[in-house]
């Protein structure tokens, strides 16, 4: 396109830009900018080739391009496949897994709950490349940690305070013994 019609072309555009402030013309002039679609016409050979030929310094000229609808195919170099595989930290994992226990303790699920495959399986789709604790992870070492935490969480809380103890007893179905114990503070907490 010769250099003189661009610039009538520019300041055609322009024109319709006129009763705006310029703060809401550059915000038009810009939606305008971003929503035209660019075409690339093919020159003849003896048209001009580049800006300084066209009598344009690149420092006068803004061109912008969108990639979103570009795909690009990553290559991995060392061809180590380990960069594409989703891994859980070891820190990550011990706190998935302790919120995993915590939700067993508190909804007093079976700890057989977490060998049932579609269990597993439900776990292993919320985050790929994690494993569940097993039931005796989730038994043994899992509720020992648990208990010193919250053990050490409600003595932090009651110290220096007086507090009162009420403990209950009874047997479930099964005739097994169950004692539950309450702690109420000053404050009625």
């Amino acid at each position: 396109m010769p250099l003189a019609r661009y610039v009538s072309e520019v300041s055609d555009s322009e024109k319709q830009y006129e009763g705006l402030d310029s703060d809401n013309a550059h915000i038009a002039r810009k939606r305008a900018l971003t929503s035209s679609t660019t075409s690339f016409e093919k020159r003849p050979p003896n048209s001009a080739s580049s800006l300084s030929d066209m009598g344009l310094s690149e420092s006068s000229t803004s061109l912008s391009f969108s990639n979103d609808s570009v795909s690009k195919n990553k290559t991995n170099e060392s061809g180590d496949l380990m960069n594409f595989v989703i891994q859980t930290s070891a820190n990550k994992k011990e706190e998935i897994d302790k919120q995993i226990a915590k939700a067993v303790f508190a909804t007093n699920t079976s700890f057989r709950c977490l060998d049932n495959p579609h269990v597993k399986k439900a776990i292993e789709m919320l985050k790929s490349g994690y494993k569940p604790p097993s039931r005796k992870t989730i038994s043994t070492t899992l509720l020992e940690q648990i208990y010193e935490e919250e053990k050490t969480k409600c003595f932090g809380n009651f110290s220096g305070q007086s507090v009162n103890m009420s403990i209950d007893g009874w047997s479930n179905v099964h005739n097994e013994p169950i004692v539950c114990a309450t702690i109420t503070t000053e404050n009625g907490q």
